[in-house]
């Protein structure tokens, strides 16, 4: 029987399963301790528990999050930042999500925990970051932060700029180099096809948010918009991304081979369902 609890800091997960299977497997390698012993000490009836919410069988309720902390043996700090995880985990409401990321994220900064991971959540968390990317590379930039201030739109604070800068540089996305020169450390930057992550859809969310104040602003020959309502069969909604997803390659091989950008433009593609499937009306 284990007494005390294996040498991990859940401050350093964002993931619940993940920070379960790694206490596991040291409480295991240390103590022999099996699915078994947890339970006992828990107080689930359940030998398997452990092993069902691990591999993602079972979701963990507000009862059975308190019998998990007491048998992770967590104090009192730790069973609250176990309690946030999980809800931020397990949570498909993108408000929620975002309130308990920023109960953890208070935790963590109090632990002093500070990960690569958490640098990209706050990358996708606004929108002017990828355009700080592409301006701070300009030739005529020198990376000067006030000169991307004046040139970038809508309007961001110097702070906010060079904050920019050191957030892309800490993430490897940008480099000085010997030339003295900021260089981007990959040319192309892309969410992907098609991405579940709370936080892509922070930074999809705040790009939305943006489009309604910066069409007014951008004379009409500057940009391109349109609309198209489509009424089609439901097969043909999987050929339409992949048109979608095809052509936004095609734009991102166009523009491979241009090292010194002059412009930074911003290009959004939407295609929304706009009817409800039988089986989401009885929901």
């Amino acid at each position: 029987m284990i007494y005390r609890k294996p040498d991990i800091n859940i401050y350093a997960y964002l993931n619940y399963r993940q920070f379960l299977k790694d206490w596991y497997e040291k409480a295991k390698q240390k103590w022999n301790f099996s699915y078994r012993n947890f339970s006992k000490r828990a107080g689930f009836k359940s030998s398997c528990m452990l092993k069902r919410v691990i591999d993602g069988e079972r979701n963990l309720t507000e009862q059975s999050i308190e019998k998990f902390a007491k048998g992770l043996g967590l104090t009192k700090y730790e069973q609250k930042y176990f309690h946030n995880l999980v809800i931020f985990n397990q949570s498909n409401d993108h408000d929620q999500k975002n309130i308990y990321y920023h109960y953890l994220l208070k935790a963590r900064k109090y632990s002093k925990i500070k990960t690569l991971e958490e640098d990209h959540l706050e990358l996708c968390s606004h929108w002017y970051h990828t355009i700080v990317r592409e301006l701070v590379v300009s030739p005529e930039c020198h990376g000067d932060p006030e000169w991307i201030q004046k040139r970038i739109r809508p309007h961001l604070t110097l702070k906010q700029v060079k904050d920019s800068i050191t957030l892309l540089e800490r993430i490897g996305l940008i480099e000085k180099r010997a030339d003295n020169y900021w260089h981007q450390t990959n040319s192309l930057l892309t969410t992907g096809s098609e991405s579940q992550s709370w936080a892509v859809l922070n930074y999809h969310q705040s790009v939305l948010r943006l489009l309604p104040e910066m069409i007014p602003q951008i004379p009409q020959n500057q940009r391109d918009i349109s609309a198209m309502t489509l009424g089609i069969p439901a097969k043909r909604v999987s050929q339409l991304k992949k048109k979608i997803q095809d052509f936004r390659q095609e734009i991102l091989s166009l523009i491979s081979i241009d090292e010194n950008p002059e412009e930074v433009l911003l290009l959004t593609m939407q295609l929304m369902p706009m009817t409800q499937s039988a089986e989401e009306k009885k929901i």
